[in-house]
């Protein structure tokens, strides 16, 4: 984040009363991304803290708790942790493939695919850093 020499700006912060709150500022640089956090407790479940995005009086959106989220990459470290306890390793060689499941009586046929429909790489590494593309 910030380290000692760093230079940023920073606005006195204004209280509801309109004067300025003493030692408490508020940054200027508005980020070009905003986002939301939750942290929670991995035990119990229990939500410790929550951001739902850098202002309030910039955005009413609660990123956190109102936006609908796809789960892309953020699934992976579940993924991978699953497959190592099943005696996958980061060299093991999966079939990137056109797969087709069926999903029962009245469920027809699944056929996932992303944004590279049609490009499959064959037989492949759990992970290939120099592609920039990691399985599955």
């Amino acid at each position: 984040m910030l380290s000692p020499g760093d230079v940023i700006y920073a606005d006195p912060l204004i209280g509801k009363d309109g004067s300025p709150v003493e030692g408490q500022y508020r940054l200027r640089q508005l980020p070009e991304v905003s986002g939301a956090m939750v942290a929670m407790d991995p035990l119990t479940g229990r939500v410790l803290a929550m951001v739902g995005g850098f202002s309030f009086d910039q955005s009413q959106f609660n990123r956190a708790t109102q936006a609908y989220r796809q789960p892309g990459s953020t699934i992976k470290p579940i993924v991978y942790a699953s497959a190592l306890d099943n005696g996958y390793t980061p060299s093991s060689v999966l079939v990137d493939a056109p797969i087709e499941i069926d999903q029962g009586q009245g469920g027809g046929i699944w056929r996932p695919d992303d944004f590279s429909v049609g490009h499959y790489r064959g037989p492949t590494t759990c992970v290939k850093p120099s592609s920039g593309r990691s399985t599955p």
